[in-house]
């Protein structure tokens, strides 16, 4: 929402006595301000106290139908007024009753932002609430265009500007679902609408978030703002416009998650966070509703189920600080915002902080990635006609490189691992080690580092992937088709531990992380360190994608 926050927090307080009020049958009195409506939001834009002045609700039992009381105007000052000269008792009208136990108010206490207090599945109470909270659309100067039934819509909303991590005494949140969560959504949209626009919806501070800038250059996606020119009553455009959508991904939020649980979506995609969220957030996950999508971009896992996936996420919740996820593995989580890394001095300070207590290796030396193989494989991914096409003559036995030849555009990543997987250049060595790439990584500062690594590796004859960090490495290598180019851009030779030093480990970490989404098993090693042996032989011991040997 533009303003406050309050909306969605005051439809949980609404919907909790609407639901109580038909579960009892009682009739429902609408309070002069439903909830805690701020100035900013009158009462004419509320939908709470928009509803007509009497409308029946259909009991789902049949035993009868719960109407909504409304006093009129020239009683509504006396009605409110609670002050002694009130009434000659001493109260208003509102107080006497509640004095006489006559009125009972199961919206009070809290946001109520549990479905859990709804009794019965969510979806049972989605035609009646959808209902109570109709509200059209305000008025415009010209006409708005909602989203078309292939369209996906994507609501980005941070809890803080440009921040990875939001440090709230012991524990650490996430201000944000990563780029990783809308990149998964929109692979499984195009699949099935592959012609549907990708469009993004933001408060428009957070337009110009580097988040909201990736959606848009990597994955095409436009940014609306049509619904601007309603003015002050944008934000109510904005959830009406939302609620239109066939397909929705959500932020966590509670203005978005109304309306995509009001609307008549065909599907939502709901992320699933890796620790605690800005709200309680597990205890908004529907259950037995088929429209959902969960998905854990941590573990890239996906749920159907909201009642398994509800689970999940409060394993996560119920974790100790230190062993949570966000705070535990805090390097490789701000690898997935690649985009944010630079942007926040607190960021950088508990990053830096999880560098000195893990010492000088934590970010350099060999190492294997944190990441387990189960965050690996996305079979939903799509893969271009080209990379397909690729991929099946390597699967006949075709040299890579002649197939490259033939393929346009850069080397497809997949291709590049597929081809040098298995950490020897004799596939037959060791093959279970098939599934496993080893990586090194450089700039164009230094490429003598990465000539001495490689000059070692080739005499043990093993075989290997460069991750190139920045576009001048990755011209000079890319003619030897083991190259990738790395997320981000670090150039120039950089002091240990200074910002652009951290931010080269976390550009590493990203790409790892998007090695490991391909389906690999990774094991990392900067190329300042040399092999003078063998460290893969039988008998050797070592640690390689959770293995020993």
């Amino acid at each position: 929402m533009r303003k406050g926050g309050a909306f969605g927090n005051e439809l949980f307080i609404v919907a909790k006595a609407l639901v109580a009020a038909q579960r009892l049958q009682y009739p429902v009195l609408l309070t002069r301000r439903a909830g805690a409506m701020g100035k900013a939001q009158s009462e004419a834009a509320n939908p709470a106290a928009s509803l007509p002045a009497k409308q029946p609700w259909p009991s789902k039992s049949g035993g009868g139908d719960v109407s909504w009381l409304r006093i009129s105007h020239s009683l509504r000052e006396k009605f409110w007024d609670d002050r002694s000269t009130g009434a000659e008792t001493g109260y208003g009208c509102l107080e006497l009753l509640r004095k006489q136990k006559r009125v009972m108010d199961p919206g009070a206490g809290g946001f109520h932002q549990d479905l859990g207090e709804w009794k019965e599945p969510p979806l049972s109470w989605r035609p009646l609430l959808a209902e109570a909270f109709q509200v059209d659309m305000p008025q415009m100067k010209t006409e708005v265009i909602m989203p078309g039934n292939e369209d996906l819509v994507m609501y980005f909303r941070p809890y803080r500007r440009k921040q990875i991590f939001d440090l709230r005494g012991d524990h650490a949140f996430l201000t944000s679902p990563p780029f990783a969560f809308f990149d998964f959504a929109v692979q499984q949209h195009r699949r099935d609408f592959p012609s549907g626009k990708l469009l993004v919806i933001a408060e428009p501070s957070m337009r110009s978030h580097p988040t909201v800038g990736r959606l848009c250059s990597e994955l095409g996606a436009a940014v609306v703002t049509d619904m601007d020119q309603a003015g002050k009553q944008a934000w109510l455009a904005d959830w009406v416009w939302l609620r239109s959508a066939k397909h929705l991904v959500l932020s966590p939020s509670t203005f978005v998650w109304w309306a995509a649980f009001l609307s008549e979506a065909l599907r939502i995609y709901v992320p699933i966070f890796p620790g605690i969220a800005a709200l309680p957030w597990c205890k908004l996950l529907p259950s037995g509703d088929p429209r959902y999508l969960f998905y854990d971009f941590w573990t890239n896992t996906t749920f159907t189920d909201g009642s398994v996936a509800k689970t999940h996420c409060q394993e996560y919740f119920h974790c100790k600080a230190d062993e949570c996820v966000v705070k535990k593995h805090r390097t490789a989580m701000a690898s997935l915002y690649p985009e944010l890394l630079e942007l926040n001095q607190q960021d950088a300070d508990f990053l830096n902080a999880s560098a000195a207590k893990m010492g000088a290796t934590s970010l350099g030396g060999t190492a294997v990635a944190e990441a387990s193989t189960a965050a690996a494989t996305d079979a939903s991914r799509n893969v271009p006609a080209a990379t397909a096409t690729a991929a099946t003559a390597m699967d006949k036995g075709t040299d890579l490189e002649a197939v490259l030849n033939t393929t346009p555009g850069p080397i497809p990543r997949h291709l590049v691992l597929q081809r040098h997987a298995g950490l020897y250049l004799d596939k037959s060595l060791q093959p279970e080690f098939k599934d496993i790439v080893l990586l090194t990584a450089a700039n164009s500062a230094y490429m003598d580092f990465l000539q001495n690594w490689e000059c070692h590796a080739k005499r043990l004859a093993l075989d290997w992937v460069v991750l190139a960090l920045d576009q001048e490495a990755y011209q000079v290598l890319s003619t030897s088709a083991r190259v990738l180019l790395a997320t981000g851009s670090t150039s120039g030779s950089l002091e240990y531990l200074s910002k652009g030093f951290n931010l080269m480990s976390l550009n590493t970490l990203a790409t790892v992380f998007e090695v490991m989404k391909e389906g690999f098993d990774v094991v990392f090693t900067d190329s300042d360190n040399v092999f003078l042996s063998d460290p893969f032989a039988a008998g050797t011991r070592t640690n390689c994608g959770g293995r020993s040997g």
